[in-house]
């Protein structure tokens, strides 16, 4: 709704917030609307972490363009486990595909696993997979859903398709199951 979207906005420059999580369809938003939501919109607005469906790269380099955020991170989680992976969009010292999710966040393990559970390499497509302090022990009385939820080894199995690459960069690609994504 445009309404939602103006007042995250407003309620950004009202409170001087210097910090926003935005997803994809709030910063498409900003990008489709650029007489209100100009390169001064954000006066306080340094740092912008996005997350929840894939950003697109001319949604990514407008928004760097018009508002040359200080910090613009892309990121990926699930409730259960928190954030695990992110990467800076805006370090000119890294080539970086505005596709990735990043890198493995500090005190996170991801791996990615076959149908069977076996952990494959950087390049191969399989579910991602996420342990770490943060990662929620299960659910309480609940052995049957917590047994689909997690691996053996208990890493917590996000649904999520994708792979790392070389330089241990992840992406998602899709879903093993199916969801609703409204864009």
């Amino acid at each position: 709704c445009d309404e939602t979207h103006d007042e995250v906005f407003e309620a950004i420059n009202k409170f001087g917030a210097t910090t926003a999580l935005l997803v994809p369809t709030q910063l498409n938003y900003l990008v489709k609307n650029p007489q209100k939501y100009h390169k001064n919109y954000f006066p306080t607005l340094q740092k912008v972490l996005t997350g929840a469906a894939p950003l697109s790269r001319s949604t990514y380099e407008t928004i760097r363009e018009r508002f040359r955020f200080r910090n613009f991170r892309n990121s990926y989680g699930m409730s259960e486990s928190g954030f695990a992976l992110a990467v800076h969009l805006g370090d000119t010292n890294l080539l970086i595909n505005c596709e990735t999710v990043g890198k493995v966040n500090p005190g996170m393990q991801v791996m990615v696993i076959d149908n069977n559970c076996n952990q494959l390499g950087a390049n191969q497509l399989g579910e991602i997979c996420m342990n770490g302090d943060q990662v929620t022990p299960g659910y309480v009385n609940n052995s049957a859903e917590n047994d689909k939820l997690f691996t053996r080894n208990s890493f917590i199995r996000s649904g999520d398709i994708g792979y790392y690459d070389d330089n241990h960069f992840f992406y998602i690609i899709g879903r093993s199951k199916e969801v609703m994504n409204v864009d």
